[in-house]
């Protein structure tokens, strides 16, 4: 790049950084700039950059670079003196002095950069306020910082008003704990500095810009995200396809190593928050995340029988197609073992979409795995042509599986058949899982109802459903001891073999 860099006049340079982002980084600051940008980024440039468009926010997982990408933004307006006065804030005001240090910084030992756009500093020096002289616009730019409860109201640095203000990270679990601190937050930001941003008659461009990781459902960002006048986005670490947003940065196979750490320690809500900024709230939750035991010792008993449930996905509709929701749910397959009045989720099987060949092949290989004794497919619709085609494999093989015909089909609503089958034997720790081989399921459990995909604990509580009604009949090792009156002891079989 070096070599073709020198070969352009000043002004073609100067049309590359104003127009070409990627190369504004990774031309003036290739110290910060080390990897590939995330994929999210041109699309955080696009809004900052879109005139008229007077309020940003931006939840990005922890380690998206929100914050490098807004220091990056700041110092470009400075150098195309797009900007007069601007103002950080945040949580304190050590934070917000982080990045007007980093700016001044910039000025100060990156010399190629400061010496083409002639930037020096001014008077004013110190990471509370800073002045920044451009020598191309014969412009003086302030940039003041500030923390998030001190003095914002009117300020007006030589007759300008800020331009651009970055709240960054202005909340944290303290105030934004109860309704009281998070209208004090929404008052300073919607109100002292909102109120305080120019006029788009002084600066066409003018901007707030918000960066915020979520903290609850009431608090300052998920605020903007309601407010049609507020132009928000949410970038998790994970796609639909629950692959890494930056996999230069963050390899999908080491997220979810660290996601199922997580799991482990019981601080899923915790990566939630900070890695796929989702809220869950034990609170706003129908489960608890202390009622779920891992195996004992990691490993499933001996014994027991086992139960396979499918919660399929039929074939997308004319209008899903065309609304690019051909492959919008997961199709499950789970099993359960009831063992001594216990349920222990063996093992579930998950793939996108419809696909009838994949769910043949897991069914028999789940089967065979765990000597499946009875299944059952949801008994609604597409479900009984799937019951259909897997009874003809059946008679294909010459080899025939239990299947459980309902009498009737429930017709409850998911939730409430999901919380009355499962709450009661959760809640008295009967429920038995690896927690790390099924981070999915884990977290469902642990947001729902809050959850946009509920396939997998769907799954589960189908099969759980199945054992809970025939596991005790069917467990030809689930004795029970008695005392006889005269103290001798007798065993009881209560079940017996299928």
């Amino acid at each position: 790049m070096e070599s073709k860099i020198q070969e352009v006049t000043a002004e073609e340079l100067l049309l590359l950084s104003a127009t070409n982002n990627d190369f504004y980084c990774q031309h003036w600051f290739p110290k910060t700039f080390r990897q590939v940008g995330a994929p999210f980024h041109p699309q955080m440039w696009d809004a900052l950059e879109t005139p008229h468009e007077r309020h940003i926010g931006c939840e990005v997982f922890r380690g998206g670079a929100k914050t490098t990408v807004l220091r990056t933004f700041t110092s470009k307006r400075i150098a195309l003196a797009q900007s007069r006065t601007i103002l950080y804030t945040s949580e304190t005001s050590t934070h917000a002095e982080r990045s007007v240090r980093w700016i001044k910084n910039q000025v100060l030992y990156n010399k190629p950069w400061a010496n083409f756009f002639k930037l020096e500093l001014g008077k004013k020096k110190t990471d509370e306020w800073l002045e920044i002289y451009n020598g191309i616009d014969d412009v003086m730019i302030s940039l003041v910082s500030l923390g998030i409860t001190g003095q914002s109201r009117g300020i007006v640095l030589d007759d300008y008003r800020p331009d651009l203000i970055i709240v960054d990270d202005a909340c944290n679990e303290e105030n934004t704990a109860t309704p009281e601190q998070r209208k004090k937050i929404d008052n300073l930001v919607f109100g002292a500095f909102d109120k305080s941003l120019a006029p788009p008659t002084e600066a066409q461009d003018a901007k707030i810009v918000l960066l915020q990781t979520s903290l609850n459902e009431l608090d300052l960002i998920n605020t903007c995200h309601k407010d049609p006048a507020w132009k928000t986005f949410k970038f998790s670490c994970f796609d639909e396809e629950e692959k890494s947003t930056w996999e230069e940065r963050f390899p999908t196979e080491f997220l979810k190593k660290e996601k199922q750490n997580h799991i482990r320690m019981n601080r899923l809500p915790l990566w939630l928050r900070e890695m796929e900024c989702k809220i869950v709230a034990e609170s706003t939750s129908d489960f608890r995340s202390g009622w779920l035991k891992d195996w004992p010792g990691g490993i499933l008993p001996e014994g027991g029988v086992h139960f396979l449930y499918i919660d399929p996905v039929p074939p997308p509709s004319p209008r899903e197609i065309a609304m690019g929701l051909k492959d919008k749910d997961w199709e499950v397959l789970t099993v359960v073992k009831y063992y001594r009045g216990d349920y222990f989720l063996c093992e579930s099987a998950r793939n996108k979409g419809h696909t009838p060949e994949w769910t043949l092949m897991k069914f028999w290989y789940l089967i065979d795995r765990w000597d499946v004794k009875l299944w059952e497919a949801e008994p609604v619709n597409y479900q009984r042509t799937l019951k259909w085609l897997i009874e003809k494999s059946m008679t294909d093989r010459g080899r025939f599986i239990n299947v459980h015909a309902p009498l009737k089909t429930d017709m409850r609503k998911k939730r409430v058949k999901i919380i009355d089958t499962l709450q009661p034997v959760a809640s008295q720790g009967h429920i038995y899982i690896n927690k790390q081989q099924n981070p999915e399921f884990v977290e469902q459990y642990t947001s729902y109802p809050n959850v946009v995909h509920e396939d997998d604990l769907d799954s589960f509580v189908g099969a759980l459903k199945l054992a809970m009604e025939n596991g005790p009949l069917m467990d030809a090792d689930y004795d029970e001891v008695y005392e006889n009156e005269d103290g001798s002891y007798e065993t009881q079989q209560l079940g017996h073999a299928p």
